[in-house]
């Protein structure tokens, strides 16, 4: 960068105060215009790899046969309150008419839900970890069983 320099009577350089000052000014047109350089030939050179495709969604199914509002859940019995706690899946044995289902808090339990009292015949933990209580704060180190079949 060329500067201007004068000599005073001592023979000491002096650099302008006027230099001084256009410098920022110089540094960032220069960063500016590069980073306009950058993005332009960015643009014109590069070539996407996404072809995008216009696509319509069908019409939506209307609720009429299986999609029929009805009134069934409203009809359920809530079992077991109180003492399970968060299940996630559940899937039902017929041929012992036993329930399965994982809980948030890590335990499988068996259920016997046909009885007047539906009551737990089994709990099982697939973890020996401390402080799985079910809580957010345990997920990411005690997990728990997500999918039954």
């Amino acid at each position: 960068m060329a500067q201007s320099l004068f000599e005073n009577h001592n023979g000491k350089h002096i650099l302008l105060l006027s230099e001084v000052r256009s410098r920022p000014l110089l540094v960032v047109s220069a960063v500016v215009a590069s980073l306009a350089i950058a993005v332009a030939c960015t643009h014109l050179f590069v070539s996407s790899p996404i072809n995008a495709v216009a696509y319509q969604l069908p019409k939506p199914p209307t609720f009429e046969g299986e999609l029929a509002p009805n009134g069934r859940l409203s009809k359920a019995e809530l079992i077991l309150d109180d003492q399970v706690y968060g299940p996630e899946c559940i899937a039902i044995d017929r041929k012992s008419d036993k329930l399965y289902t994982g809980l948030k808090t890590g335990l499988i339990c068996e259920i016997n839900y046909k009885e007047k009292q539906p009551k737990i015949l089994r709990a099982v933990r697939l973890t020996s970890l401390e402080g799985c209580d079910g809580s957010y704060r345990s997920m990411p180190k005690c997990g728990r069983p997500l999918g039954m079949r």
